[in-house]
């Protein structure tokens, strides 16, 4: 929050003061003039709302700017732990393969998929590579979308990988307890997203799985 916006702020908070004290004044001037309590009691109500849900409104604009206020299930992270909307490759970058769903076209989803191919644990396609197993491979989209949720996960790495039932594998392999061989690899290779990715560095969610995994 930057020093015009707190003093916005301050300035919000007197008025919103100001028109609560008018608006208790007029419902105790309603109150003395007429028996009817409920009438009374509602448009004190009313005049309550009407003030503070313009006053919310105001707040977030102030706090996160006009086009940027912040939405559940998006997966960037400000410096002060807010959410914010995530950024997308565009469809005809040529910087990524073409084919890559676009719930996956997230910058730091992308940085986290180039890391994993620099490893070797996918092609340069983004595509299972070499002797990486279909366990490990449900191991890695779980890592992914744990870190930067998505919606339906699953379906989408499924089609976008041709593996079928993607969510039961994970399911077994909790339960089993399976170790994952290539689990230092993975590790390795997020560190090395999180060294080129900034908005990937600063989020909590990366940390926390970082912490419970390695």
């Amino acid at each position: 929050m930057n020093t015009q916006n707190d003093i916005y702020k301050t300035c919000l908070y007197l008025i919103i003061l100001a028109i609560l004290l008018i608006t208790s004044i007029s419902y105790r001037y309603i109150f003395l003039m007429t028996s009817d309590y409920v009438l009374s009691l509602f448009y004190w109500v009313l005049c309550t709302a009407l003030v503070f849900i313009p006053y919310f409104y105001i707040y977030n604009i102030l706090l996160y700017g006009k086009n940027n206020i912040p939405l559940q299930g998006t997966t960037n992270e400000s410096d002060e732990g807010k959410l914010t909307r995530p950024e997308y490759y565009p469809n005809d970058s040529t910087d990524i393969p073409p084919e890559l769903p676009k719930p996956l076209r997230q910058i730091c989803i992308v940085a986290l998929l180039r890391a994993l191919a620099k490893e070797q644990l996918i092609d340069a396609n983004f595509k299972p590579y070499g002797e990486v197993n279909v366990s490990q491979m449900t191991y890695i989209a779980d890592a992914i979308t744990t870190i930067i949720p998505i919606s339906k996960r699953w379906v989408v790495f499924e089609e976008f990988w041709n593996i079928s039932n993607m969510k039961q594998i994970r399911i077994n392999n909790n339960s089993r307890k399976c170790p994952i061989s290539v689990h230092d690899r993975i590790i390795s290779a997020f560190r090395l997203a999180a060294q080129e990715c900034q908005a990937l560095a600063d989020s909590k969610a990366y940390h926390l799985w970082m912490k419970q995994n390695s």
